[in-house]
């Protein structure tokens, strides 16, 4: 039997490499846009200050960073660019938040700051209760993914694998994605991607993260080893 809890390859098994519900990151500004950004290589500006989780315990605060860091190598810049780029934008963060919560809750209601990078599916919720929200979706984006996997040492001890990929196939079917859908996330179902698709702002370009045995980002990038070797105070000794 084997010591792991998923088995190797669990991915291939599964629609779309396990991927159900995917969202893309969101630039959000103060009402209006006051500050006139645009895009990525904006939140480097000496007159923009970003409130940002810490990527060591925050998940947007990693696709945030990895973000960035794509939205130069992705458009043709180098890894050291891609790198200093990094370290602009965070060398200029005043505090970071231990978490997506409390980050956005320094910018929505203790005002501070003029950027927030969230999940793209957040700030529709979001925009639901605050109708004046400003926000844009970068035209170069990560595709943030959601992955679903059936736990094979779990139901193999309790019998119960039949019902559990069954339930992660349902997840993939017309009426589980519409409901993601109306969450905001963008949906592994085409036709639910064309029914929703004008709703959305589109990506020119989408990128993703994937093993480091593979190239991703325009390099060969292991995650846990850059985030690990990037405290925030330090990010100038981050590894390439």
């Amino acid at each position: 039997m084997s010591h792991y809890l998923v088995h190797r390859g669990w991915e291939d098994r599964v629609p779309r490499r396990g991927v159900v519900s995917p969202s893309v990151a969101a630039i959000v500004t103060r009402a209006g846009n006051p500050k006139k950004i645009q895009s990525w290589a904006d939140l480097a500006r000496e007159d923009v200050t970003v409130l940002s989780a810490d990527p060591k315990t925050s998940g947007i605060a990693i696709w945030q960073l990895l973000a960035l860091w794509g939205s130069v190598t992705q458009t043709g810049g180098e890894p050291a660019q891609a790198l200093d780029f990094v370290r602009q934008v965070y060398e200029k963060i005043p505090t970071l938040a231990r978490d997506a919560r409390e980050a956005s809750n320094a910018f929505f209601q203790e005002g501070k700051g003029d950027v927030l990078v969230t999940y793209e599916n957040e700030v529709i919720l979001e925009g639901r209760n605050r109708p004046d929200i400003s926000y844009f979706v970068p035209s170069v984006n990560i595709s943030i993914d959601n992955p679903v996997a059936v736990v094979d040492r779990n139901v193999d001890k309790h019998g119960t694998r039949e019902v559990a990929e069954a339930f992660v196939d349902f997840l993939y079917s017309e009426p589980a994605q519409q409901e993601f859908a109306k969450l905001g996330y963008r949906s592994v179902n085409p036709f639910i991607t064309i029914a929703t698709e004008a709703k959305l702002p589109p990506v020119e370009t989408l990128f993703i993260v994937i093993s480091n045995k593979n190239k991703t980002l325009g390099d060969t990038i292991s995650t846990n080893n850059f985030i690990n070797g990037c405290p925030h105070r330090s990010i100038h000794s981050c590894p390439l």
